[in-house]
């Protein structure tokens, strides 16, 4: 399993991210926002961001694109995200990448059908070009949690869509690194983590919440090992945290990810 890093709930800046990636020890990046707050993937700088991924030797986990954010019923929505799927899949190809993360469109189960529909078709497009599709989830979409990812992939049945998995915050409760986690939130987590892992192209860990929970990293790591899973493992880190915090937490995941290979 490689440890990664979504990087930019603490900073957008690309030599601050590659100089915390080099000293926290992660060993590949999820990009989303790169050079400022509109600067999103595939529309950025591409130059300075070859140069300092090959100058730091850091691979490219996944790309964010925002895509398929919309009501799966507004064909037009989807079609316009399907072509600008294309701009993603050729960034891919010029960097390497072989992931590209996506949303599961808004609405609950009965949006379910027509998500997967447009997923399936942005499936065959990904697989021409050699791609994992990854469907996180995300509260407020069809895939509102793991349990519905999961239901969502299975009527997608597609070999190139697969589960970018968000364990997220938990609620905060009994003990755990950072604000306490209860046992019943971290038996969840765990067991999505299990579930969803043999489908998974990559897992999120962590939250973009201030004050958040995480899941022990060492538990995790040993799920995911136990499963299979030998993909990335990208660490989210809160809003604003401070680089001692990302040291920290790096650090922990990291070592745990070691631990079990």
């Amino acid at each position: 399993m490689t440890p990664a890093w979504l990087p930019d709930t603490v900073t957008t800046d690309l030599d601050r991210i590659v100089s915390r990636a080099l000293l926290w020890g992660v060993e590949a990046l999820e990009l989303r926002l790169v050079g400022g707050a509109t600067r999103r993937v595939p529309h950025v700088n591409e130059p300075p961001l070859r140069r300092r991924l090959e100058e730091s030797e850091l691979a490219v986990a996944s790309i964010t694109p925002g895509l398929f954010e919309g009501d799966p019923g507004s064909g037009a929505s989807a079609m316009d995200d399907l072509a600008r799927l294309d701009d993603s899949l050729a960034f891919c190809r010029r960097f390497g990448c072989p992931v590209v993360v996506v949303s599961s469109f808004q609405g609950g189960e009965q949006a379910g059908d027509r998500a997967a529909t447009w997923l399936r078709r942005a499936g065959d497009r990904a697989a021409r070009a050699g791609v994992t599709l990854a469907v996180a989830n995300e509260p407020g979409m069809v895939a509102a949690d793991p349990d519905r990812l999961g239901e969502l992939l299975n009527a997608v049945s597609h070999p190139a869509v697969a589960a970018a998995l968000d364990l997220g915050a938990l609620p905060a409760g009994a003990a755990g690194d950072g604000p306490p986690v209860t046992a019943s939130a971290l038996d969840s987590a765990l067991s999505a983590a299990a579930a969803l892992a043999g489908c998974a192209a990559l897992v999120r860990w962590g939250s973009p919440e201030p004050g958040s929970a995480a899941v022990p990293p060492g538990d995790v790591a040993r799920v995911l090992r136990r499963a299979g899973f030998d993909g990335p493992v990208s660490m989210v880190l809160p809003v604003g945290a401070s680089g001692k915090e990302g040291l920290h937490r790096a650090t922990a995941l990291v070592s745990a990810l070691r631990a079990v290979s």
